[in-house]
């Protein structure tokens, strides 16, 4: 007899597999085939998204136990929307990353607001694709935060602006690269999908073997040598199919 297992699964790129962006939407065989596994399994939903009307029926929909949103930042029961763990970067650590950004004259943004700070043509570019409002760097004001968001048309400026918080918040922040290597996610060092595995095994008593997470992008990778099975996406990121099984 096949052991009951439990699944995490990303939204963008994976679950959400017809159009793209906030107009992303699961197709009737994604559905049917979650929905199937969920019947002697449990689901959990593993996005980058901020919680939200679209990711609750999404949850609803496909009979997922729990939802982990912002790479973790906060784990919720989808059924009461009971928060179950929550993780914030602190505003100081918010303005310092900001202020690189700002140095690096690429755009930023926090989970708190649909908003994106940056400068000239670039900024409104970024904002239109992301269906974000464009302001100016002096329009932001620093809070806490559960996740950052730095994007650039520019790669070379996303990966020097990738290595310097790295190495300036180790330990202290974690960071994935994507969107083709054009953006970084940043959360506290205890919010990457690796740390939803861990949590919701031990709240479910399973062991990790008997965990399976599938995903497309490097905010996936943090489940490396913590999930059972690790699956990517044959359209994900090439650095993921590395680490993959």
């Amino acid at each position: 007899m096949l052991k009951k297992k439990i699944f995490f699964i990303d939204l963008d790129g994976t679950l959400l597999d017809v159009g793209f962006g906030i107009s992303a939407s699961m197709s009737k065989k994604n559905e049917k085939a979650v929905v199937e596994a969920s019947q002697k399994n449990i689901i959990v939903i593993s996005t980058g998204r901020k919680y939200s009307k679209k990711v609750e029926e999404i949850a609803k929909k496909t009979q997922a136990k729990y939802v982990a949103c912002l790479n973790g930042s906060y784990i919720l029961n989808p059924i009461n929307n009971q928060i179950l763990k929550e993780e914030i970067i602190q505003n100081y650590l918010v303005k310092d990353i900001f202020k690189i950004a700002q140095k690096q004259k690429i755009s930023f943004s926090t989970d708190n607001a649909k908003h994106l700070f940056g400068q000239g043509l670039q900024n409104q570019i970024l904002a239109f694709i992301t269906s974000f409002k464009s302001f100016q760097y002096q329009d932001f004001k620093t809070e806490n935060a559960h996740k950052i968001l730095i994007m650039s048309i520019s790669k070379k400026k996303i990966v020097k602006t990738f290595y310097e918080i790295k190495k300036k918040y180790k330990g202290v922040v974690s960071l994935a690269l994507v969107a083709k290597g054009r953006a970084i996610e940043i959360t506290n060092k205890n919010a990457t999908k690796g740390e939803v595995v861990k949590f919701i095994a031990n709240l479910e008593n399973f062991d990790l073997e008997n965990t399976i997470h599938i995903g497309d992008s490097m905010n996936d990778a943090s489940t490396k040598n913590i999930v059972g099975t690790l699956i990517a996406l044959k359209s994900g990121s090439k650095n993921l199919k590395k680490n993959s099984q």
